[in-house]
């Protein structure tokens, strides 16, 4: 139940910061750089979790 609780929590945690970050990002240089900066890190983490299947 222990670990439970901490995964949620830090969850939760990082939903936070992530909103009070893209929102700073956004008022401070613009929704070009608001919406660039979270899809590049996506794409940059995310790229080798993506298995490519031969047709």
């Amino acid at each position: 139940m222990e670990v439970l609780q901490l995964v949620l929590f830090l969850h939760g945690v990082s939903m936070l910061v992530a909103v009070i970050v893209i929102a700073y990002i956004q008022d401070y240089n613009g929704w070009g750089w608001g919406l660039g900066v979270p899809s590049i890190f996506a794409f940059v983490f995310g790229y080798p979790l993506y298995k490519n299947m031969d047709p």
